[in-house]
Order: C-alpha cells, then structure tokens, then sequence
C-alpha cells in the first residue's frame, strides 16, 4: 500500500505541462502557471486560490499548510518562505520573514522533496524564468498539455516570431515599424515600398512608421522631357523637366543628338541634309546647322591633279557636269575638311592647285592629270580643252 506522501507526488506527477503541483501533508493543488493571475505574487498557502485552506485557523490547520513538496515544471521558478507570523499576528497580513534562511528558490524542472524540513515554508511566488512565457492557441485560452503529459516540458511560446517576441504575460509585443496580425509581426505598411523606383512615384503613402513607406506606380513619359529620378521630398509626384538644346527627350530621357543633327529641345533631332542644303554641323547635340565653308577652315591638302574648291554651289555644278564621278561625291566630308579635293577634268592639268584648260596643240582624255598631251609635229587643235587625240589637226599649209 502506498504512503500518504507517496500518493501525493503521483497525483502532483499527473499535472499538465504548465502547471506547478504543491503539496502539503494535507492535501495537493496544482497552479496553472498560464491562467493563474497571481503570478509573481507571494500567496499564503490558506488562500482559497490554492485550495489548500483548513476547516479552522487553529495552530494545528496553520501547521498543515506547510509546504512539504513540489514540482516545478521547465521555464518558472518557484520561491518560498517561512512567513513572520509576529506580523501576521499583528496585522492579519503574512509576508515572508526576514531571516535569511527563510527563503528558498526551486528553479524548474525539479522535484522537490522535504521543504518543510527547513522550516515553515508556507509562502510561494512563481515567475516564469527569462526568455519563457505561455504560448496561445489561435482559439480562446491557454496552451496546454494533455492529461497526464510529463511535466519537463517548456512553458515557452508556441513557436518564435520573427521581428517580436511574448512577454511574460504572454502578449505578443512586436518590434518598431511592425504591427500584431493573427499571431505574427507584420510590417505596419506590409504592401508599400520603402523607396519608389527612378521612374515611379507614391500613389499613396504610409506614416504609421518611423520611415515612410509607399506605394508605388509608374510615371508617364513626355515627349521633349526627361523625367527625373524620385525622390522623398516629391513622393506623390512625377518630375518631368525639359531637355536642352541638342538634346531630345525619348523613354524619360534627354538623348544628345548626333553629328549633323540638331534640335531645340522641344523637338526630335533632325538631320542637317547637306548634300540639299549646303548646311551641315561637326558636333554633337547642337541646336542649329551651319553654311558649308562658313568657318574660315583653310580646307585640306589635295594631292597632285585635284583642286580645292570651298564653295557648296560650285562642288554641286561639277557633279552635274561630271556625273560619272559621283563616287566621290560626298559633301558632308568636304564640309566637316572646309573644302572638296575634286579631280581636274578632262581637257585641264592641274598648275598650282587649280586646274587649267589644256592650251591649243595638245588634249587631255583623263582626270586629276597634272600634264597635257601634245599633238603629233605640225598638228594643232581648234580650241583649248581639248579632250582627245582625233581633235588635233594639221597647221595650216601641213599636209
């Protein structure tokens, strides 16, 4: 058969995980640690909370409210302490002695045996130890274990949370910037941004945070315009500006525009059509064209049998007249060098750097020549510029 004290640790063995079983020589409870609301309070072992309490308060019922037992399950720490019964005598209020030896502390998990052998331990407080509190299931109540489950178990929160934790009282405290939502830590502003994009801005914005958080939507683009970056000051708006001269605004950028292209800004580049025009322009992203060999350059060093010509309609009437040397027709390149090195005609030789008719008794049937053919002794020709062999004749009085 078993003993009193025996059956009393059984029954205490039986509590639930987040419970502390207390034993006297008299009877046992058992504290649930997560509804009690006496936590961290020092109670008397007479308190109906601990329904514990004699039939009477004679000396012999205070004597079976010493604690003799007790079983603290992981993560609370039990204390316990004779109480000064001068005071209580006094005043009608138990609070623990002074004397040193008076208090005892059982941090969990521990079974505990003979507490009254010290003296009369008939005081108790529990708190939960650091880093524990009590988990919640998402329906109404506490967190606990079945019936019969051993006690060394955690009485901790049902699982970590990211950016928060449980207090002791088991409420869920999130971190700066983040908000409680059903059982989690989420960002205040969970949808927004915390910065917009380069082409975007804040259709709205959130302050319940330290730092504003947005959401975020495209910016339209505008021809002639570039759009500039978004920044905080400016959130709910798209800052477009107007792009240079030379420039032109394409895709929420200002595009330079090319050699030989020019703009004003509000409209796109468009080219300089030299070769009509007689206008033409060297340099990148400029607002107008310039007149062909208005510049004063001194034009390019022509190789022997060419001429330098520095005038937009006279290079246009050579190519006219000479149509099968339009190969080297390209009058952009003769603007940009301030002249056009074009090869002396037939009928011509090139004389310090222009070119000359061949004069009469001799011809020239090819191009960019720095000579004249004579004719054969005692012929001539009847013109100068003579461009081939049969147009030499014979003097007069040859045969």
């Amino acid at each position: 058969m078993l003993g009193v004290r025996t059956l009393l640790l059984l029954l205490v063995a039986a509590a639930r995980a987040t419970e502390i079983g207390l034993c006297t020589d008299y009877a046992c409870a058992s504290i649930d640690v997560c509804a009690s609301p006496n936590r961290s309070v020092w109670m008397h072992m007479s308190l109906p909370a601990l329904a514990l309490a004699a039939a009477n308060t004679s000396s012999e019922a205070v004597r079976r409210f010493d604690l003799a037992s007790a079983t603290v399950p992981t993560g609370v720490v039990l204390e316990v302490c004779s109480p000064d019964f001068a005071l209580a005598l006094r005043l009608g209020q138990y609070v623990c002695d002074s004397a040193a030896l008076s208090l005892r502390t059982v941090p969990g998990p521990a079974h505990t045996d003979g507490l009254s052998e010290d003296r009369r331990m008939q005081m108790v407080r529990y708190v939960f130890a650091e880093g524990y509190a009590c988990g919640r299931q998402e329906a109404a109540g506490w967190t606990l274990e079945p019936a019969g489950a051993a006690l060394q178990r955690q009485v901790s929160c049902a699982r970590p949370v990211e950016n928060g934790h449980f207090d002791a009282g088991c409420r869920l405290v999130c971190a700066e910037d983040f908000t409680a939502r059903n059982g989690s830590c989420v960002s205040t502003c969970a949808e927004e941004a915390v910065l917009c994009g380069p082409r975007e801005r804040a259709s709205s914005r959130c302050e319940l945070v330290a730092a504003s958080r947005y959401t975020c939507v495209q910016c339209e683009v505008r021809a002639g315009f570039a759009l500039q970056p978004w920044q905080p000051l400016s959130a709910l708006e798209c800052v477009h500006t107007a792009c240079p001269e030379g420039t032109y605004g394409e895709d929420g950028e200002c595009h330079a525009c090319a050699v030989n292209s020019v703009s004003n800004g509000t409209r796109p580049c468009r080219g300089c059509e030299t070769s009509a025009s007689g206008l033409f322009q060297a340099l990148p992203a400029q607002r107008q064209c310039d007149a062909c060999f208005g510049g004063g350059l001194p034009g390019p060093q022509c190789l022997p049998g060419r001429m330098l010509v520095q005038d937009f309609q006279a290079i246009v009437a050579y190519f006219g007249e000479y149509p099968l040397l339009t190969q080297h027709d390209d009058m952009l390149k003769y603007c940009l060098e301030g002249g056009a090195c074009l090869p002396c005609p037939w009928g011509s030789r090139e004389q310090g750097g222009a070119c000359s008719l061949c004069p009469l008794g001799s011809f020239q049937n090819g191009f960019a020549q720095t000579v004249c053919i004579a004719c054969l002794a005692n012929q001539t020709t009847h013109q100068a510029g003579s461009t081939e062999a049969a147009q030499c004749v014979c003097e007069p009085g040859s045969q």
